[in-house]
């Protein structure tokens, strides 16, 4: 649409009508006037005093067909093309830094106003440098965090306890559910957080399928007892190991810590593999 493009360089499309009609109408008067000075001066006095009143007619309106001949402010199409033509190739776009930037230091003299927390800003500043540093990398993120989401990740990159702490508050999560998310996070980001705090009801192949590898996955008598403990769920009995199934078909393995199932590792295509990271059959 041509008229975004004239919006962007700051003419709107009522303005931009409103200055083409001014102009026509202001190009018809002026054409109007020299057609009919230049009849009078063709029938003019004796000596041909008319042919020069003709011929400054002609040159007042100019090669422009402007009255007076005023030449419209700006660059001609024609000349602008005919440069493009001439120009070298824009530069290669440079890549992105090494390290993300760092933001300004907000501690000052003056003491912050009620309610402004200047330390908790500055790390809100930095994990934003980061974000936008990895976006410039070309590591765009699948689908935008929830907000629960997003707590994790930042608690996840907090240097120090008391900010971790406020995230969890602000979550909804005691500090150490907050802590067991973070370890879930740091082995695989968003699924591996869905598989510690959610628990879908899979579809039926997909149970068929997990119940298939279960079975494969380990020799006639090797093969732990695992005992149901969800819908994708499976715990070693005698054991404080348990496998849990996710979305996209990998196994996660869990640990019991404190009387809390704790994620222990990244995840496994095989059920075996993962489970070995927490126990033996």
């Amino acid at each position: 649409d041509p008229f975004v493009l004239l919006l962007m360089r700051g003419r709107g499309e009522r303005a931009l009508l409103d200055a083409l009609q001014e102009r026509s109408a202001a190009r018809a008067a002026g054409a109007e006037g020299a057609a009919e000075g230049a009849g009078a001066g063709g029938s003019g006095g004796p000596g041909g005093l008319g042919a020069p009143g003709a011929s400054g007619v002609s040159g007042a309106a100019g090669a422009s067909g402007r009255p007076g001949g005023r030449r419209p402010s700006g660059v001609s199409a024609e000349e602008a093309f005919a440069v493009g033509g001439i120009l070298p190739p824009l530069p290669v776009p440079p890549g992105p830094p090494a390290v993300p930037g760092e933001p300004p230091s907000l501690d000052t003299e003056q003491g912050p106003e009620p309610g402004i927390d200047p330390a908790a800003l500055e790390f809100l500043a930095a994990d934003a440098a980061a974000r936008a540093h990895r976006m410039l990398a070309g590591a765009f993120d699948a689908a935008p965090l929830t907000p629960s989401q997003d707590a994790v990740r930042l608690a996840a990159g907090a240097p120090v306890s008391w900010i971790a702490a406020r995230l969890a508050e602000g979550s909804g999560r005691g500090p150490a559910e907050l802590e067991r998310g973070v370890r879930a996070w740091r082995f695989g980001g968003v699924a591996a957080l869905a598989v510690l705090e959610e628990e879908g009801v899979p579809a039926p192949e997909a149970l068929v399928r997990a119940r298939a590898q279960l079975a494969e996955a380990w020799e006639d008598g090797e093969r732990p007892e695992l005992r149901p403990a969800g819908a994708t769920r499976w715990t070693v009995a005698g054991t404080d190991a348990q496998l849990r199934l996710g979305e996209d078909g990998r196994w996660w393995p869990y640990r019991k810590e404190h009387g809390h199932w704790t994620p222990a590792g990244p995840a496994e295509q095989d059920p075996a593999a993962a489970l070995a990271a927490v126990a033996a059959p």
